[in-house]
C-alpha cells in the first residue's frame, strides 16, 4: 500500500515538473515570438495560467505529504505536550473543514462553470475549477491520517508540527 502512495504523489511530482517546464516554453516562446516576430500566440497565456494554479494546487497536496508548509511555532513551544497535541487535533480538524469547503465550492463552480468556455483556449471553465476540488479531495486523506496521529502516544507532540529545530541549532 505504501509503495502505491509513493508511486502516486511521486507520479504528482512529475506532472508538477512537466507543468512548469510547458508554463517556462509557451511564456518564453510568446515572448520571443512579440520581440523578433512581432506577433504571438494568444492561447499561450491563459494556458500559462492554468497551468500555474494546477501547479500550485497539486504542489500544495504535495508539500503538505511531505510536511514541508510554513509553520509558526512560536506559539507552540512554551505548551506542554498535552495541549500540543490538543492544538494539532483542533489545527487538523479545521484544515479538515478547510479542505471539505474548497472541494465543496469548487465542485459547485465545476457545476456552474460546465458549458462557459475560456476565451481563448475554448476549454471548459470546469477544468480550471476542478484545480481546487482535486486538491480538497486529496487533501482529506492525509488530514485525516494526521489526525490519527494526534491520538498516537508513541508520536513525540514535537514530530506532530515537523519541528526539526532551526539551522542554526543544528550549526552548533
Amino acid at each position: 500500500m505504501q509503495r502505491a502512495v509513493d508511486s502516486f504523489f511521486f507520479l504528482l511530482k512529475v506532472i508538477t515538473v512537466v507543468l512548469l517546464a510547458l508554463m517556462v516554453v509557451l511564456v518564453f516562446g510568446n515572448v520571443v515570438l512579440r520581440y523578433l516576430f512581432n506577433s504571438g500566440i494568444t492561447v499561450s497565456e491563459e494556458l500559462a495560467r492554468w497551468f500555474f494554479v494546477w501547479l500550485v494546487f497539486l504542489g500544495a497536496v504535495v508539500g503538505q505529504r511531505e510536511r514541508a508548509h510554513l509553520a509558526v511555532t512560536m506559539g507552540i513551544m512554551p505548551m506542554s505536550p498535552f495541549w500540543r497535541r490538543v492544538t494539532f487535533f483542533v489545527m487538523t480538524v479545521l484544515m479538515i473543514a478547510c479542505a471539505g469547503l474548497v472541494a465543496h465550492g469548487s465542485w459547485q463552480q465545476m457545476v456552474v462553470n460546465l458549458h462557459v468556455v475560456s476565451p481563448a483556449a475554448g476549454l471548459s471553465m470546469t477544468w480550471f475549477y476542478a484545480a481546487g476540488f482535486t486538491v480538497g479531495i486529496l487533501s482529506l486523506p492525509l488530514l485525516l491520517w494526521d489526525l490519527r496521529l494526534a491520538f498516537d502516544p508513541t508520536v513525540d507532540e514535537l514530530t506532530l508540527f515537523s519541528l526539526r529545530g532551526s539551522e542554526d541549532d543544528e550549526l552548533k
